[in-house]
Formats: C-alpha cells, sequence, structure tokens
C-alpha cells in the first residue's frame, strides 16, 4: 500500500518551533486525492462500510437522545475522525483492517 504512485504527496513534518505553514499543491491534485481515498477503499470495501455504518448509527443514536444528545455527538465527531485516520494509518502501513481499528483510539490507556 506504501506505492508512490498511488501516494504522491508526503504529509508535511511537524515541529513544535516552527509554525504550521499552508503549502500549495498543483490544481492536479484533488484527483489523485479521490484516487487515493479510492485506492483505501478498494482495499477493504467491507471494513469501510461495516465501519460507516456502526458511525452513522452511533451518531443518529446520540442524536435521538434529548437535550444531551447533540453535545455527546458533537463530542463524539473527533474521536470518529481519529477512529477513521487510524484505519487509513493502518492500511498504509500494511497492517490488518479490522472494524475495531475504529475504537483503538478510545482505549483508556491513551487518556
Amino acid at each position: 500500500m506504501n506505492d508512490p504512485s498511488i501516494f504522491p504527496h508526503d504529509a508535511p513534518e511537524f515541529a513544535e518551533d516552527k509554525p504550521l505553514v499552508p503549502s500549495a499543491v498543483p490544481l492536479d491534485s484533488s484527483m489523485e486525492w479521490i484516487k487515493q481515498g479510492w485506492a483505501f477503499f478498494s482495499a477493504q470495501p467491507s471494513v469501510w462500510i461495516a465501519t460507516t455504518a456502526i458511525f452513522i448509527a452511533i451518531t443518529v443514536g446520540l442524536f435521538l437522545i434529548p437535550f444531551v444528545g447533540v453535545p455527546l455527538a458533537a463530542a463524539f465527531f473527533p474521536f470518529s475522525v481519529a477512529g477513521f485516520m487510524n484505519l487509513c494509518a493502518r492500511l498504509s502501513e500494511d497492517k490488518p483492517l479490522e472494524v475495531t481499528g475504529f475504537f483503538e483510539v478510545i482505549r483508556l490507556e491513551q487518556i
């Protein structure tokens, strides 16, 4: 999955002493990002579909709780984004992709 033709742009390097400055990318990069997304999806579509269905079910379930549902859904959203990013990272590192990888970011040992 680390094929440079699929992932042509490296992630920016972060340093605490340097401010993060946006960089310019060519206009056709958007099509490359769509190709990268499709490569992620087509690697194991069943896991992505199941994870998305779980995300939607949890979000809708939280929205149905009166008064506190919307704030709970808003609090859940950053963890869900991190979960999807974890799945992408696992796939790009050639690790096995499982639905449980979506919830790995919520382990109590890390908090």
